[in-house]
């Protein structure tokens, strides 16, 4: 049976029937005990305190992608994570890794970073994507996948821009919050298809995505 895939989660648990994919906060969190594919990357609210050392450790961690990593001006002035962002996005490049990116009201300067490492445009995932058309139509014309839960549930704006995914670029995730089985059903709903379709098509991507 094709199992529901939560492609970014906060929460430690094994749930039967579920692939939950964790992120992990380098420099502040440990890697013990975690056990199937995880994220790794310095995230934008913690560059202010971490050390240069924590790279090093995220090329050798044996992450499945490199995230969550990226830009977020509500949250820190840009120029101290611009640093960061680019270094992990070398990481990546070097390592053959996908990315996951967190960006909150710095689309412009995330994308214009991505497209400078020259990582493959198809390896890059926005997670937990709000926004309306014009910010999806952005991250879809740069080639990256898109990642969706309850933020994107929350608006009719965002609810009309996740009804536009592509199959194929399509992602959903709770955020460690939350069950992901009702995301898969709130979104299935909003697109108009079942359930079961839904899934069979985002594990599809996930694997593709992280060339599993």
């Amino acid at each position: 049976m094709v199992p529901f895939v939560d492609i970014h989660t906060h929460r430690r648990e094994v749930l039967p029937g579920v692939v939950s994919v964790y992120s992990l906060r380098m420099g502040v969190e440990s890697c013990r005990g975690l056990t199937g594919p995880f994220w790794a990357g310095v995230h934008p609210w913690d560059c202010s305190s971490v050390d240069r050392e924590t790279l090093d450790r995220l090329a050798e961690i044996g992450a499945a992608g490199i995230g969550e990593i990226g830009l977020d001006r509500v949250r820190g002035r840009l120029d101290g994570q611009y640093p960061w962002f680019e270094a992990q996005l070398s990481v990546a490049v070097r390592r053959g890794l996908p990315v996951a990116l967190h960006v909150v009201r710095a689309s412009e300067e995330a994308i214009a970073a991505v497209r400078a490492s020259n990582i493959d445009a198809d390896r890059v995932m926005v997670h937990g994507f709000a926004g309306g058309a014009g910010l999806l139509r952005r991250y879809l014309d740069q080639g990256y996948l898109v990642s969706a839960g309850w933020r994107a549930l929350a608006s009719d704006k965002s609810r009309e821009a996740l009804a536009a995914v592509p199959s194929d670029r399509l992602l959903l995730e709770t955020d460690g919050v939350g069950d992901i089985m009702e995301v898969y059903e709130a979104v299935a709903r909003v697109r108009g298809c079942a359930t079961e379709e839904l899934k069979a098509n985002v594990y599809d991507t996930y694997t593709r995505f992280l060339r599993l």
